[in-house]
């Protein structure tokens, strides 16, 4: 202790000879009285004022780049970006020197260099947090500072997703607030509490959103001695009939689930009287195609109890689970190692008119943008006229109205009209609830419905046949009905399906953290993988690539739009995906410069090693702040090596057509044996083209 004292003088005297330390209190009092100008950086303003102050740390990196630091007088954010702050930790007292700034009207002092942080000793006692009531947290003298608010309960339900997210929490008075759950604390990815906690958190803001950030399940003080849901539901050895799920608590507890069609969980209840912490259930006898809801409960030995929000989780069907892949820009068949990829040419609007065509019962359509250049629409007003129930939504900003009106089907359209994103999905569901489980069929993709989009932009369709993914695009879709968009939707939908024995996941935006599902996807590659993107912007998925390029995976990718990538200077040092990755990746990292746009959304891992669990990521959602916060979007992750290799085929096509230099040599793998065909079920992946 004296020894840590001794270097606190010395250190402190060492600062003070070259600045001034300021108290907190006085740097908020300077804020106060003075209006920040704006910088060429998104949401950061300047008061171009250097300060020196110091203060205990009251969070660590699960709050990623920025801590916040408490005096005796104030409290204020720390931000160093490139890793300044990354050995700073919990409970140090700290002195650092950088310019005040405010990120959104959150204040900070922002570190220019490493030179600007000294560590003056750590493991110091945290402040005890201020309790307060909700209503109090709001006031803006409160940023920043470490707050505890007293029995209250999630207004959400489920599960916190794995990205960074703000949910709701309540009093029970009426009163509200916003806590946010951010994707690196052990909070995320666990059951969102039923019961009535205790909350510890930092407050700050972004804007006039005033928000909670508790920094771990630690900041959770369940009243009681609950089990404690510590992980999310895993749905596993998914069947026509049923399927497992497991999870884990903290405390030992009981297993039970209450289950149904509906809500109202209306078909019973299953339990395990043993206390674990590691629980498992089977349910059976259900029903092949459909969408069940399942609520957990675990009782502890003390007989508190931890309860589940409702969560949806799908049978597989008994549909014929084919998948067909198309694009409509050329692909390279010489790279073929189980099935050649197809190639439709000028027939991409054939296949979708074919598809509309199909329908018996019913037609949901959600398509950021149409036109009737090519017969699209009359189709649809003709499946309408011949007695389908037809149903639109589009995208209010994009769809002209020349083009909206044209769409006659009655009062079963409806577009988003306000600015807040945009919905951006492109995906037709037919007779999602038919009696025959081999009418269902869905197709999404990158691919708008006009003739720019059909014929000439680079485009992908993926059309399945399977009774659980239509009713569960289908739940999606009756919520934009409902013009519920972005935000304003629920995590409604189940994720897991094996559809023709391929396991597939689907994701919906804002709603499901599909940017750390890409993350994820992106992170089991053990050989290469590959990316073609109409717009990346996400700097945490280049830095996924990044680190596997460090751990030996060989990348290449495409990308249309590089003119929305901010460059790198000593004025604006902002790492944007493009300037992340050009060192790792070379001429390997392709600047698109096709007359038309390359309009994939895709990324494609180990198609050169079947035995690695190749997979694809496809869908609507451009890898931007856009697609994972705002916009309304589908993601799909198809876990299958033959359609990793279609899409191989269509990359490889394009990748040398810009010029890019050679790939693995790896990926030139001989064909699967017919007996492994036969394993994967080749019979049912062959669909016939719909023209």
């Amino acid at each position: 202790m004296r020894k840590i004292f001794l270097h606190f003088i010395f250190l402190f005297c060492c600062v003070a000879l070259s600045a001034q330390i300021t108290p907190l209190g006085d740097v908020r009092d300077f804020a106060n009285s003075n209006t920040p100008v704006e910088t060429s950086i998104n949401n950061l303003s300047t008061y171009n004022t250097d300060f020196t102050v110091t203060g205990i740390v009251l969070n660590g990196d699960e709050l990623g780049s920025i801590r916040y630091i408490q005096d005796a007088t104030g409290n204020i954010g720390i931000f160093g970006s490139g890793g300044l702050l990354d050995n700073v930790a919990l409970g140090d007292s700290i002195v650092v020197t950088g310019e005040l700034t405010a990120f959104a009207e959150l204040l900070e002092i922002t570190l220019g260099s490493a030179g600007d942080l000294e560590i003056v000793s750590t493991g110091n006692a945290l402040p005890e947090p201020e309790a307060m009531s909700i209503d109090e947290v709001y006031l803006p003298e409160n940023e920043g500072k470490l707050v505890k608010v007293s029995s209250v309960s999630f207004v959400e339900s489920g599960s916190f997703q794995s990205n960074s997210q703000n949910y709701g929490i309540t009093d029970g008075t009426g009163a509200m607030a916003e806590i946010r759950v951010n994707a690196s604390t052990d909070i995320a990815g666990t059951l969102i509490p039923d019961e009535t906690i205790n909350l510890t958190g930092i407050m700050s803001r972004f804007y006039q959103n005033f928000q909670i950030l508790p920094r771990s399940l630690g900041d959770l003080e369940f009243l009681g001695n609950p089990p404690i849901f510590s992980s999310t539901v895993t749905q596993s050895n998914l069947s026509q009939n049923g399927f497992s799920l497991s999870f884990e608590t903290l405390n030992p507890g009981t297993t039970s689930i209450n289950y149904g069609l509906t809500e109202d969980l209306e078909l019973g209840s299953l339990e395990d009287a043993t206390f674990t912490t590691d629980h498992s259930i089977d349910i059976d006898g259900l029903e092949p195609g459909n969408i069940y809801y399942v609520q957990i409960t675990s009782e502890g030995e003390t007989g508190d109890v931890s309860t589940s929000g409702i969560i949806p989780f799908a049978t597989v069907s008994e549909s014929t689970g084919k998948i067909n892949i198309y694009f409509n820009r050329p692909v390279d068949t010489d790279y073929a190692t189980i099935e050649e990829a197809t190639y439709l040419g000028g027939a991409f609007d054939d296949t979708l008119i074919a598809l509309i065509n199909s329908a018996k019962y019913t037609l949901d359509i959600a398509i950021y943008n149409m036109d009737n250049d090519l017969g699209v629409i009359d189709a649809i007003n003709a499946a309408y006229a011949n007695g389908i129930d037809v149903r639109l939504v589009s995208d209010g900003e994009t769809i002209t109205d020349a083009n909206f009106n044209q769409i006659d089907i009655g009062g079963n359209k409806t577009k988003k009209e306000d600015g807040f994103g945009i919905m951006h999905n492109k995906f037709v569901i037919v007779d999602a609830d038919s009696d025959d489980p081999n009418d269902p069929v869905v197709l999404t993709g990158a691919t708008n419905f006009t003739d720019g989009q059909l014929l000439s932009d680079a485009n992908d369709f993926v059309i399945i046949q399977d009774q659980s993914l239509a009713r569960t695009y289908q739940l999606e879709f009756e919520e934009l009905f409902a013009d519920k968009y972005g935000t304003a939707k629920t995590n409604n939908t189940p994720k897991n399906f094996l559809i023709g024995g391929i396991p597939i996941e689907l994701y919906f935006s804002p709603t499901d953290g599909t940017n750390e599902v890409i993350r994820g996807a992106l992170a089991t590659a053990d050989t290469d993988l590959y990316f073609a993107l109409l717009s990346f912007t996400r700097r945490d998925i280049a830095y996924t690539i990044e680190d596997e390029i460090a751990d030996g995976v060989f990348a290449a990718g495409l990308l249309d739009d590089f003119v929305n990538l901010t460059p790198n200077t000593p004025e604006n040092p902002i790492n944007d995906p493009f300037e992340i990755l050009a060192d790792d990746m070379g001429d390997r990292l392709i600047d698109y410069t096709g007359s038309s746009q390359m309009h994939h959304k895709y990324a494609i891992v180990d198609p050169s090693d079947p035995e690695s669990s190749p997979l694809v990521i496809t869908g609507s959602h451009n890898w931007s702040n856009g697609a994972q916060f705002r916009n309304d979007e589908n993601l799909l992750i198809i876990h299958d090596a033959n359609i990793a290799n279609q899409y191989y085929q269509a990359f490889v096509a394009t990748y040398l057509g810009e010029g890019g230099p050679e790939l693995l040599d790896t990926v030139f793998v001989e064909p699967m044996d017919t007996m492994m065909m036969d394993t994967m079920n080749m019979d049912t992946m062959n669909m016939d083209t719909m023209n």
